[in-house]
């Protein structure tokens, strides 16, 4: 003989929500997610600082390294650019190319010209040479 079979009942209950609690457990969704929005807000403003900090050191490394690099060539314009760059290291300044300045240009506008000249001249001896 068989045993009687006990019904089961589901266990789940299916409970009604209402439209208020609906809104309610929404409103709870998104305050939720702009506390976790606001904490990485502030995460990165806390961190902003050190960050920039760590550019500004690894621009100077690199200016360092550069201006390092180029005392190889013996030139008094080299050390006049060092100075300048020291200069920007120490300062507030954006760190640039260092300008060329207008004495600059002028010796080497003088020395195109006069080497432009000596050319010429050995250029017309050897052809009064040579010609005549």
């Amino acid at each position: 003989m068989s045993k009687p079979r006990s019904k089961k009942t589901s266990s789940k209950k299916f409970t009604f929500e209402s439209p208020l609690d609906a809104k309610k457990r929404a409103i709870q969704d998104q305050e939720r997610a702009l506390n976790e929005k606001m904490q990485r807000a502030q995460q990165f403003i806390a961190d902003a600082p050190r960050k920039q900090e760590e550019l500004e050191k690894r621009r100077r490394e690199e200016l360092i390294s550069r201006s390092n690099h180029n005392l190889r060539r013996v030139d008094a314009t080299t050390l006049l650019d060092r100075r300048n760059y020291e200069h920007k290291l120490n300062s507030s300044f954006a760190i640039g190319r260092p300008r060329i300045l207008k004495h600059e240009k002028k010796q080497a506008r003088l020395k195109f010209f006069s080497l432009c000249l000596v050319l010429a001249v050995i250029l017309m001896w050897l052809c009064l040479k040579f010609v005549l």
